[in-house]
């Protein structure tokens, strides 16, 4: 509790504010009757002298009884759309362009070369891949037993791509369109129109 004390209300003062109040005037009218208190002093000693309370300043241009508006109904919620139906994971078996034996075993063929055409065997230009200096390629070739251990291809890197950090060979595997052709123009477009806006 704070130590503030309220002033001393002079009896007159509190026989002026139980008269005032009991006539209905508001606090703030009370504090111009009296002008040297406060509409919140007025209020603190109304409460300390425990006069009736008033009714709510927002209800005073309602008579009592009027009846309350009538709400309009609520329009009805839109049906929510039905849950989605747990998947079931795919089943390769009943696959229709798996159907035959003899396409699944071209199809692991063209996989198992492809796998073998991306790991090379180090070479005598390899060098490792933590040694390796600006401008040598960076394709990782060998087998290592540890990761230190890398092999980098080593040759000069294809200077065709700006920022490319291949050899000739070795770019044309890591990308999919000819790196030796320009860059289609229409990319070009369409990235100057995204940067544009």
């Amino acid at each position: 509790m704070s130590s503030y004390t309220a002033p001393d209300w002079p009896e007159a003062d509190e026989v002026t504010l139980r008269t005032l109040w009991g006539l209905g005037l508001s606090a703030g009218e009370i504090a111009k009757c009296l002008p040297h208190r406060t509409r919140s002093a007025i209020i603190g000693k109304a409460h300390r002298l425990k006069l009736p309370g008033r009714p709510s300043p927002l209800g005073r241009g309602r008579p009592a009884s009027a009846v309350k508006p009538v709400r309009a109904p609520r329009p009805p919620k839109p049906p929510k759309p039905p849950k989605a139906a747990v998947s079931q994971p795919f089943d390769l078996s009943k696959s229709k362009t798996d159907s035959t034996a003899e396409q699944r075993a071209e199809k692991a063929a063209a996989g198992r070369l492809i796998i073998k055409r991306t790991i090379d065997a180090a070479n005598d230009n390899s060098v490792p891949m933590i040694g390796r200096s600006f401008g040598q390629c960076a394709w990782p070739v060998g087998t290592p037993d540890r990761a230190a251990d890398q092999m980098a291809c080593g040759a000069p890197i294809y200077q065709g791509i700006e920022k490319c950090s291949y050899c000739l060979d070795h770019a044309q595997r890591a990308f999919a369109r000819d790196i030796t052709q320009p860059k289609p123009k229409e990319n070009l477009e369409r990235a100057n129109r995204r940067w544009a806006a």
